[in-house]
């Protein structure tokens, strides 16, 4: 007990002392200092206060307003904003972003910090003697895919940004920018480095720990960034040979947890809340005071799909009708419900557009039918590569939104950011990035130069 105790004190002074990795006070307590790696036990609860982190503000979490299922779908064209604040959300849905944006400057600082915690964590479990060859390897591995995951998004959103491995504050300061395609590229390598020590099972039985599976989707993401869809192939092949996986056929329990289309999923903070989703994008009785679904989106959806059915709900009041997402049903005595970050449903669309990407249109059919007929659609049976593409890119939109970003990142993707422009009257070309953070500049001259347009 008085280790874990420890181990809480120590993620509290971490979490407040790594303000900015660039520019970071040196902390009182460092994790390789501290008795944190004497046994399994204190290791694993300093990951998951890694894990607890994300969960609760960070890219990749859901039903947050710093999280990029919320952002990118406002700056994109999913979500409409009625979150008029002074932290600069407004501003990023009317994709009118600044260098001085607080929210932006949040999500840059959030996941940094995040980054050094991961870094740390690394230090510690490599110098650590107590602890197996095997655990080590597993805990190292699940580290590095949570921070590429971290980098990943921010190469996403920034376009060059500084790499580190390092917890010397000193050097993190003074970090020159890597260019989006080498730091993808040292992404695949540290992934790869460590995936072979990490499990195909998981170490819990609700997949709340990510696996090698994940990192193998991972590398299928960052290699369909890169357009080595020979590649996105390989890495979303393996994931779908793994048995602990099937597609889920039953629209109504995509969002249940205990499906085995689920790849990593995260709990509530306690047993029995509401995920984050189900209570962030609520609202009834009222106009939304938050976020809505947008007329373009939901116009975009067939009657007859199912998902328009069941992850929307219509919400009349004084004649206007908006409507909110409903992925998550529990708002109170959730027993069946997750957050879940990643599924089958977007291994089979990433191999569907690899394949099409490299003229195999007739295998990637399986793949993108399985998503229609799914959702109550009739099967696809031919299609050009442009008119296979576009049908991914609106299955990904209808089967995805507020998820992880997937509508910036697909058409940022697919060079088709440009089409915003029919909804969305602000959009400038240089608009597929965001300003990199003032105070950064700032704090980091070899942050410089801005990126173009602001």
């Amino acid at each position: 007990m008085k280790k874990i105790i420890m181990m809480i004190t120590w993620i509290s002074l971490c979490c407040i002392g790594c303000e900015e990795l660039v520019e970071v006070e040196a902390p009182a307590n460092q994790l390789g200092t501290l008795q944190v790696y004497e046994d399994v036990q204190t290791a694993r609860a300093a990951l998951d206060g890694l894990y607890a982190s994300l969960r609760d503000q960070s890219v990749l979490a859901g039903g947050n307003s710093y999280g990029m299922g919320t952002l990118l779908d406002t700056y994109t064209d999913n979500l409409d904003c009625f979150y008029n604040d002074t932290n600069g959300t407004m501003d990023i849905y009317e994709n009118q972003p600044m260098d001085t944006n607080n929210t932006i400057e949040t999500v840059w600082n959030t996941a940094y910090e995040q980054i050094y915690y991961a870094n740390s964590l690394v230090v510690g479990l490599t110098n650590s003697q107590a602890i197996d060859t095997d655990t080590k390897a597993q805990l190292i591995g699940e580290t590095i895919v949570l921070r590429s995951l971290i980098y990943y998004y921010l190469a996403e959103l920034f376009g060059a940004i500084p790499y580190t491995t390092s917890i010397d504050y000193q050097y993190n300061r003074q970090l020159d920018k890597m260019e989006e395609e080498v730091l993808y590229q040292q992404l695949i390598t540290d992934v790869m480095e460590v995936m072979d020590g990490m499990a195909v099972s998981y170490r819990d039985t609700e997949r709340t720990y990510v696996n090698r599976s994940v990192a193998s989707l991972v590398l299928a993401k960052v290699y369909s960034t890169l357009g080595d869809y020979a590649a996105t192939e390989q890495w979303a092949s393996e994931v779908l040979g793994n048995e602990l996986y099937s597609f889920e056929t039953n629209l109504e329990e995509v969002f249940h947890k205990a499906g085995t289309h689920i790849l990593w999923q995260m709990p509530p903070q306690l047993a029995g809340n509401a995920t984050p989703e189900a209570t962030f994008y609520f609202f009834e009785d009222a106009a939304p005071h938050a976020y809505a679904l947008t007329e373009n989106l939901v116009n975009s959806f067939s009657d007859a799909d199912l998902r328009k059915q069941q992850w929307m709900v219509p919400v009349t009041v004084g004649g206007t009708t908006w409507y909110r997402v409903a992925k998550y049903q529990n708002i109170a005595d959730n027993t069946n419900e997750y957050s879940v970050v990643f599924r089958m449903g977007e291994v089979y669309l990433l191999l569907a557009e690899a394949l099409v990407q490299q003229g195999q249109t007739t295998a990637a059919l399986p793949y993108i039918n399985a998503i229609r007929t799914r959702a109550g659609l009739l099967p696809l049976s031919n299609g050009s590569t442009e008119e296979l593409l576009d049908a991914i890119l609106q299955e990904s939109r209808h089967e995805f939104f507020t998820e992880g970003g997937h509508r910036f990142l697909e058409l940022k993707r697919m060079g088709w950011l440009n089409t915003l422009l029919e909804v969305k009257p602000n959009w400038e070309d240089y608009n597929e990035r965001w300003p990199l953070p003032l105070n950064e500049l700032l704090l980091n001259a070899h942050l410089y130069p801005q990126n173009t347009g602001y």
